[in-house]
C-alpha cells in the first residue's frame, strides 16, 4: 500500500516536472517555477515522512500483539544473490496450529559472504526445535513474528524525508542572491 503511494506521488511530481520545463510551456517566471519545484518536492517529502511514520505505527501496534510459545520447525539460508535466514515456526493458538516464516528482517545489503556470515550468526540463534516466542494477530493469527521491530530501509527512507523536507523548507525561506533578485 505504501509502495503504490510512493509511486503515484513520484509519477504526479514527474508530470508537474515536465510540464514546467518543457519548452515553449513555461507561462511563469523562472522564479516562480523553481519556487513551484521546491514546494512540490518538499511535498514529495513531506508524503515520504508521512508513510514512515505510518509504518513505525504499524509495528507499534504489533508490540501489542499477544504472545505465545512455539517451536523453530527449519532453518535454512536462501538466496542467489541476497543471502538471508529463513525461519520456519509452528505455534498453538487456540487448539488451532499455524505455521510462519521470518528473515528477522534481516539487511539485504553488502557482499554475499557478510550475508552468508550475518545468517550464519543468526542461525547460532535459531536451531530446529528451539522453543521461541511468537508474536501473533490475535483477530488473524495467521499473521505473526518472531520479533517486531522496523525494517531498517523504513528508518533510511525517514531519514531521507525528513533531509528533504528540512532541505526545501530551507530553500523556499531562505532565497538565494540571483541575478533575477537584483532587478
Amino acid at each position: 500500500m505504501y509502495e503504490i503511494i510512493s509511486f503515484i506521488s513520484i509519477s504526479v511530481l514527474s508530470l508537474v516536472f515536465y510540464f514546467l520545463f518543457k519548452k515553449n510551456r513555461i507561462i511563469i517566471s523562472n522564479r516562480l517555477a523553481w519556487l513551484s519545484v521546491k514546494i512540490i518536492i518538499f511535498l514529495a517529502g513531506i508524503i515520504i515522512v508521512y508513510i514512515n511514520i505510518m509504518k513505525f505505527n504499524d509495528y507499534l501496534d504489533k508490540k501489542s500483539w499477544p504472545t505465545v510459545k512455539g517451536e523453530i520447525v527449519d532453518f535454512k539460508i536462501v538466496g542467489i544473490k541476497t543471502r538471508e535466514p529463513d525461519i520456519s515456526y509452528r505455534f498453538l493458538v487456540k487448539g488451532t496450529s499455524f505455521k510462519g516464516h521470518t528473515n528477522l528482517a534481516t539487511p539485504f545489503f553488502g557482499s554475499s559472504k557478510s550475508q552468508e556470515q550475518t545468517a550464519r550468526v543468526i542461525s547460532g540463534n535459531y536451531q530446529v526445535g528451539d522453543s521461541v516466542m511468537v508474536y501473533y494477530d490475535a483477530n488473524n493469527p495467521k499473521y505473526s513474528a518472531l520479533k517486531i521491530r522496523p525494517l531498517w530501509s523504513t528508518y533510511m527512507q525517514l531519514t531521507f524525508g525528513i533531509f528533504i523536507v528540512s532541505g526545501m523548507l530551507a530553500l523556499i525561506l531562505i532565497p538565494l542572491n540571483s541575478k533575477e533578485d537584483k532587478k
